[in-house]
């Protein structure tokens, strides 16, 4: 499974004390854990996913999408990012599909967060593998296609280049941020049972 929600068990923050400020707390538990510089690499998976891990503070909330709102927003076709940061999009978030199921393709997670002005998404594809993008917040009506992800020029990537750069994932978060904003709810699914599409 590539479940991110599996995986965050595996940091423990039961030992630490959060100040509440995101940045403060990095420095902290880089201090707590005595992490070295050499992997701080922001492009490094495992420090990433630490960072993401304290970018919730204590309690972690994971958004389990139905199979119909799945749909709903695969759907939906997006070309361009929207000229603000979508709210959902402004927090840290996690979105998962339920049971061994998958968003698209072999995705079963999107997980985000903001650092340093840049967007972080967290990908977990089936087989328990991750992978990460980084953006810089361009939150400004650009084509979805001309998104310059970030990434370490220096380590060869291989054939991996090809998921670190591709743009479904955040047009998929994206399209649901946006839902979620024009309905002010949860996105409902009329399937003829009352039924929330996040729960």
């Amino acid at each position: 499974m590539g479940k991110i929600s599996d995986s965050l068990h595996y940091f423990s923050v039961n030992n630490f004390s959060f100040t509440g400020n995101f940045n403060e707390d990095v420095k902290k538990y880089i201090e707590h854990e005595n992490i070295s510089l050499y992997n701080q690499d922001l492009d490094e998976n495992n420090y990433v996913f630490i960072l993401y891990r304290l970018s919730f503070g204590r309690n972690i909330t994971v958004h389990t999408l139905t199979d119909g709102v799945v749909e709903k927003i695969k759907n939906i076709k997006i070309d361009n990012v929207p000229n603000k940061i979508p709210k959902f999009m402004k927090q840290s978030f996690l979105v998962e599909a339920r049971h061994d199921k998958t968003l698209f393709d072999n995705i079963q997670s999107i997980g985000g967060f903001i650092y340093n002005d840049e967007m972080f998404l967290i990908i977990g594809i089936q087989g328990n593998e991750f992978y990460c993008q980084r953006e810089r917040l361009s939150f400004d009506g650009r084509k979805i296609e001309d998104i310059n992800f970030l990434y370490n020029k220096n380590i060869n990537y291989g054939s991996f280049i090809g998921q670190k750069t591709r743009k479904d994932t955040f047009a998929f978060i994206t399209v649901l941020s946006l839902m979620l904003e024009a309905e002010k709810t949860p996105v409902l699914i009329d399937n003829g049972v009352k039924n929330m599409g996040i729960n």
